[in-house]
C-alpha cells in the first residue's frame, strides 16, 4: 500500500513540475503581450481607451510577475513550493484566467468581445493537467465573476447575452478538455508504473534463482566484482563463503528431488537469516550456497558461519540430520576468479578432512 501512495506522490509531483514548466511560460507570454499594449496605450493617446483599461493592465502585469515567480520556485524545487505546489498551480490558473476576466470588463468601453477571456481561459487550462475537481473550482469561481461582472460593462442585452452564452460554452469545453488531458496523464504514467514494475520482475526473475529466491550465480559473479572494484582503494575486508550440503545427493536419491527442494529452501531460509544486511548470500548450483562477507574480518565471518551451522542442524526433516562443508577465503588483490578458487579448494579441504566443518583463512579450523 505504501508503495503505492509513494508513486501517487511521485506522480503528484511531476505532474505539478510540468504543469509549471506549461504555466510559467504561459504567463510570460500573457506577461509580454500585456506590457507591450500598456506601453502602448500610455505612449497614445490614453483617453482612447480609458484609465480604467490602463490600470487594469498595470494590474495584470504585476499579478503575472507574482505568478510566474512562484512557478519558478516550483521549477526550481524549493522545498515550500514543492509542497504547496498543487496550491500554487491552482491560483495560478485561477488568477490568469480572473485577471483576463478584468480586462475583458474594461475593454467593452472599446470592443465589444469576450476573445482575451476565451483565449486566455484555453490557454490556461491546456497548459496544464489538474485534477477535475480543481479545474471545476476555477471554471466555475471565474464563470461566475464573469456572469455577474458583466452586465455592469455591458448594456447591450444582445451582447450580454452573447456573451454570458459564450463563456457558458467556452467553459464546458475548457472543462472537457482538461479532463482529457489529466486522464491522458494519469494512463500515461500508470502505464509507465506497471512497464516498471514489469522491468522489474524480469531483473528480478534475471538475478534470482528459481527455487531458493537467492542471487543466481551470474548475479553472486558480478556483485563480487563490483565490490573488489570498489574497494580496491580502501582497506575493508571482503570474505567468499562458498558452502556444500554433506551427503545431500542421499536425500535425493532416497526420497526424491521434490523433497529434496524443499530442503534446499528451508537451507535456504537458514542462511539468509542469519548474514548481515550487508552481506549477500546466493545458491551456485545444486546444493551449494555462496555467501559474500563485505566490511569484516574472519573472525566475525567465522562466528557467523558457525550460528549458520548450528541452525541447520536444528532443522527437522524426519529423514536426517544435515550438515555442510564450508571454505571461506579472503581477498588479497587477486580477481573475483581466483578467489572462488581459493575458497572452493578451502571447501575442498573440509570435505576430505570428514565433512561437516568450516574453514576460514587466516582463522583456525573449529570442529562442530
Amino acid at each position: 500500500m505504501g508503495y503505492f501512495k509513494d508513486k501517487h506522490s511521485d506522480f503528484k509531483k511531476s505532474l505539478n513540475l510540468d504543469n509549471a514548466k506549461r504555466l510559467q511560460f504561459i504567463s510570460a507570454v500573457i506577461l509580454f503581450v500585456v506590457t507591450l499594449q500598456a506601453v502602448t496605450y500610455l505612449l497614445r493617446e490614453s483617453s482612447l481607451y480609458g484609465s480604467e483599461l490602463i490600470w487594469t493592465k498595470f494590474a495584470i502585469i504585476g499579478a503575472g510577475i507574482i505568478v510566474v515567480f512562484l512557478l519558478e520556485q516550483i521549477k526550481r524545487q524549493v522545498t515550500f513550493a514543492l509542497k504547496y505546489s498543487t496550491p500554487i498551480i491552482f491560483l495560478s490558473v485561477f488568477m490568469m484566467i480572473f485577471m483576463s476576466i478584468l480586462n475583458t470588463f474594461a475593454a467593452q468601453a472599446i470592443s465589444n468581445d469576450i476573445s482575451i477571456y476565451m483565449m486566455v481561459l484555453m490557454a490556461a487550462i491546456a497548459g496544464n493537467r489538474m485534477e477535475p475537481r480543481y479545474v471545476a473550482l476555477i471554471l466555475a469561481g471565474n464563470y461566475m465573476v464573469f456572469a455577474f461582472g458583466m452586465p455592469y460593462y455591458q448594456a447591450d442585452s444582445n451582447y450580454l447575452f452573447s456573451h454570458l452564452f459564450n463563456g457558458a460554452l467556452i467553459n464546458l469545453l475548457a472543462f472537457l478538455i482538461s479532463n482529457m488531458f489529466y486522464q491522458y496523464s494519469l494512463k500515461t504514467y500508470a502505464d509507465k508504473l506497471n512497464a516498471d514494475m514489469v522491468n522489474m520482475r524480469l531483473k528480478l526473475l534475471s538475478e534470482k534463482d528459481d527455487l531458493t529466491g537467492l542471487y543466481n550465480k551470474r548475479t553472486i559473479y558480478k556483485h563480487l566484482k563490483d565490490l573488489i572494484e570498489n574497494n580496491k582503494c580502501s582497506d575493508k575486508q571482503v570474505h567468499l563463503g562458498i558452502l556444500d550440503l554433506d551427503h545431500f545427493k542421499e536425500i535425493n536419491d532416497h526420497y526424491g528431488h521434490l523433497y529434496g527442494d524443499e530442503v534446499l529452501k528451508k537451507i535456504a531460509l537458514k542462511i539468509q537469516d542469519n548474514v548481515r544486511h550487508e552481506d549477500m548470500v546466493g545458491r551456485y548450483g545444486g546444493d551449494e550456497f555462496v555467501i559474500i562477507f563485505n566490511d569484516c574480518d574472519g573472525q566475525t565471518v567465522q562466528r557467523a558461519m558457525e550460528r549458520i551451522q548450528e541452525e541447520v542442524k536444528k532443522l527437522d526433516f524426519e529423514v536426517c540430520q544435515l550438515s555442510f562443508s564450508c571454505g571461506v577465503a579472503v581477498w588479497n588483490g587477486e580477481s573475483s576468479e581466483k578467489l572462488f578458487e581459493r575458497a572452493d579448494a578451502f571447501m575442498y579441504d573440509v570435505k576430505k578432512s570428514g565433512k561437516n566443518n568450516i574453514k576460514v583463512e587466516s582463522y583456525k579450523v573449529v570442529n562442530i
